[in-house]
């Protein structure tokens, strides 16, 4: 019974950590010597960010609506709703962080801010302050002789400098000077920023709060605490953004801002400490996987039936995003427990496109705007042609990627390989 049991545990660790070898040393230097990898969770982030950029190539137009209906609606019913791609991503950084940093302190009684952090910015800094320094300063410098030296000072003050430090997420609510100052297909580099700025400032404290908690308990309760000021910080903000500020993009305020936004950061948390203290707990949950999905798929019909669109600025967005984040909790609970999720986004292909996604993300926005004015300038496609939305698509997808895949086996992937350097030992 014994070897069997062991056995099973062999079997299922080859499952979840089947990775090449310099990757593999990689997911040892997270942690001190543990091998924590979740394949699914790469083809995951894959949904996510084709939910995102199908969002931002928007809707396909009257003109060229040529395509079979049932491919309208779904297109229609993603682009309304694929901005809940950054949603997962935040679930999904919230689940693998804590469990990251839980195992950190069964193993050895304390978390090493210093290591952590170090390992973070070998991930996040290299690409992201590459485009930082493309779009702030490259550009501006190349078009030195009809650059406006007072609006480009006040663009680095408000803009350049937050976004150097990671506060682009508020000074993104309010982006009226970067309008301004930076034409198309630039600004789109800095768009996308707000995200990240919230992630960081979210690494920034949560390894300081479960350092100091004793107990799953208290991490519970914490978690409820902050699940509970997000919906009454997006309140707050709401009612500021409707009734006393004249804002061109008001929902921008309460969703960029990490306080009211910390749902979903907050439901991959509660799955990591439920399988880091009660791994028990998994296997209950399997022998109820099919009412997952089912409630999953209520979730979702109610929502799209229920909720108007997001830049509409109802007040049903204060609740709407607390029903995303339930979603997303739902989403990762049934790609942990069910063999047939696990395997469908343990794909090779969906999880190997996956693993560029970060990249693809940032650059994205900025490609759609180079694929469409291409078509119309270079490729001489006109707006009217049935197949432009299609065109579009698959040029600014494939820029994306191309962008993605050099810069990971350029730049991504060295920087990884010196996280080894920052792995912490017994």
């Amino acid at each position: 019974m014994q070897a069997a049991s062991k056995h099973r545990m062999t079997e299922e660790q080859r499952l979840i950590t089947n990775l090449p070898p310099e990757e593999a040393a990689v997911a040892k230097a997270t942690t001190g010597g543990a091998e924590m990898y979740w394949p699914q969770l790469d083809g995951i982030r894959s949904l996510a960010f084709l939910l995102v950029f199908v969002h931002h190539v928007g809707r396909i137009p009257q003109a060229q609506r040529v395509l079979p209906e049932v491919v309208l609606k779904v297109v229609d019913t993603v682009s309304a709703w694929g901005w809940v791609g950054v949603d997962i991503f935040f679930t999904l950084s919230g689940f693998l962080i804590t469990h990251l940093l839980l195992a950190e302190k069964k193993q050895f009684n304390s978390i090493s801010f210093k290591l952590f952090f170090a390992r973070r910015a070998l991930r996040i800094w290299p690409v992201y302050y590459l485009l930082l320094f493309f779009a702030v300063i490259l550009v501006p410098v190349l078009h030195w002789q009809s650059l406006n030296l007072k609006l480009y000072g006040e663009f680095l003050l408000k803009q350049g400098l937050p976004l150097a430090l990671f506060c682009g997420n508020i000074s993104m609510a309010f982006p009226s000077v970067m309008i301004k100052f930076m034409k198309p297909p630039d600004v789109f580099l800095l768009l996308p920023t707000w995200s990240l700025a919230v992630e960081e400032q979210f690494y920034l404290t949560w390894p300081f709060l479960l350092k100091i908690l004793p107990t799953p308990k208290a991490i519970y309760r914490l978690i409820l605490a902050l699940t509970v000021l997000s919906l009454a910080a997006r309140a707050v903000l709401w009612y500021v953004s409707h009734y006393l500020l004249h804002m061109t993009y008001p929902v921008s305020l309460y969703y960029y801002f990490t306080l009211s936004h910390l749902e979903p950061l907050m439901a991959g948390a509660v799955c990591a400490v439920t399988i880091s203290y009660f791994p028990e707990f998994k296997e209950k949950i399997k022998k109820i996987k099919t009412h997952i999905f089912v409630a999953l798929g209520l979730l979702i019909f109610f929502c799209t039936a229920v909720f108007p669109e997001i830049s509409k600025n109802s007040y049903l967005n204060i609740f709407m995003f607390s029903c995303v984040a339930m979603g997303c909790l739902l989403f990762l609970i049934s790609a942990l427990v069910s063999p047939v999720v696990a395997k469908v986004f343990s794909n090779k292909i969906l999880a190997s496109f996956g693993k560029l996604t970060y990249a693809m993300y940032l650059v994205h926005m900025y490609f759609i705007s180079i694929a469409e004015t291409s078509l119309q300038d270079l490729f001489k496609v006109p707006l009217t042609s049935p197949f432009f939305w299609v065109l579009k698509f698959c040029l600014a997808l494939s820029l994306s990627y191309g962008f993605a895949f050099v810069s990971w086996h350029l730049l991504e992937s060295r920087f990884l390989k010196m996280r080894k350097l920052f792995r912490r030992h017994v």
